[in-house]
């Protein structure tokens, strides 16, 4: 059985190139496709990946301005040549699940998320530094993305939502069911941490959705130590309103990343999420979470067991947030336990039956469908 992977890019290492990590553990003689792959920004070992990249590698915008390729995204992924494949997974947040499979092929799409920019198009444009007279064509062209998004959609066979809010989003704008599998944790490689230090934790990307600056204004307010770990397009913004006890790291290898995590009093997720890696790792090493009470959170995260939730995405409310945590006795253990509901091995165990069940009604269709 020929199976081959289909991601969106990688340009950038997150949550979902970490799926990819797992899936490509699951199948790893299967090819990778995806539109544009800058090895230095990626892990080292993807270097020996077979990565099939689309036409827009050869072009300026696989250097640094992918972002503006956003109109030729759909064209690359469409020329992808998948013929000789029986099963095809994308992994898409955006326009990987927009490739055409053979008639006899079988699609599945793990999606992140429907895409974000596309229909959360008003918060896209108003936090984006982006000139008036650009903003009339770029809401014009992510018009023209939402009815592609649904079209393509139709080219999936079967659905596979990282999350119920995910799950609920593919319902909304795709009218299509799917399955929940959550992301892979490495949960059970942490061990419960031996003492907490007197610092808080932010860990992730720098763009305006994941709301860091209501952290750091928040830390600001209350004179609290932070260290945050990540990069992206807002970094130079972040630290003209940080505090002065806020420490930017960069990003960090996994083994001091661990260490952050293992000393934090809490992490903070300041924005709503469709999942949330992190805070399940922080949870694994016994530590507790401050998270906005919104998507993937109100699925990974508890009340008084794993941590505290703030309602409002406002300075006020994360700080009483703050406050409450520093009231609760918390089982480190218990939080430990609670991880390992998401670890790694149980997100490798649902894929695997999935794709066992595609392939043997595969095998049972009639030769005329094949």
């Amino acid at each position: 059985m020929r199976i081959a992977l289909v991601h969106d890019y990688l340009v950038q290492y997150g949550g979902a190139e970490r799926t990819l990590e797992v899936l490509h553990s699951i199948f790893p003689s299967a090819p990778i496709y995806t539109s544009i792959y800058k090895p230095n920004a990626m892990p080292s070992m993807m270097k020996e990946w077979d990565i099939r990249v689309s036409f827009l590698q050869r072009t300026i915008f696989s250097v640094k301005w992918h972002r503006f390729a956003l109109p030729l995204y759909p064209l690359a992924f469409e020329n992808m040549n998948l013929k000789e494949f029986d099963v095809i997974i994308s992994s898409s947040s955006a326009f990987a699940k927009g490739v055409i499979p053979d008639s006899c092929s079988e699609h599945i799409c793990y999606l992140h998320s429907p895409m974000r920019f596309a229909w959360d198009a008003h918060q896209y444009l108003s936090t984006e530094r982006i000139a008036a007279p650009v903003r009339p064509i770029l809401a014009c062209i992510l018009h023209k993305m939402r009815i592609w998004d649904v079209s393509s959609s139709h080219r999936v066979d079967r659905f596979i939502s990282n999350s119920k809010e995910v799950q609920a989003r593919a319902i909304r704008y795709y009218r299509r069911e799917s399955d929940v599998v959550y992301p892979p944790v490495n949960a059970g490689d942490y061990c419960v941490r031996s003492r907490e230090e007197d610092y808080y934790l932010i860990v992730s990307r720098f763009v305006p959705y994941k709301r860091i600056d209501l952290a750091l204004r928040a830390m600001k307010e209350m004179d609290l130590p932070c260290y945050v770990v990540g990069g992206g397009r807002q970094k130079k913004d972040l630290e003209k309103m940080a505090g002065s006890k806020t420490v930017f790291t960069g990003c960090v290898s996994e083994d001091k990343l661990r260490r952050l995590i293992a000393g934090a009093k809490a992490l903070i997720v300041p924005g709503k999420e469709d999942f949330g890696i992190a805070p399940l790792e922080a949870n694994a090493a016994g530590v507790p979470v401050i998270a906005y009470a919104a998507g993937g959170s109100l699925e990974t995260q508890e009340e008084g067991v794993t941590g505290a939730f703030f309602w409002e995405p406002t300075v006020e409310s994360l700080c009483d947030a703050i406050r409450r945590l520093n009231g609760m006795r918390l089982n480190p253990m218990q939080i430990h336990l609670h991880s390992m509901r998401f670890d790694k091995e149980v997100f490798v165990s649902k894929i695997k039956s999935i794709i066992s069940d595609t392939i043997t009604a595969m095998a049972y269709r009639p030769y005329s469908l094949r």
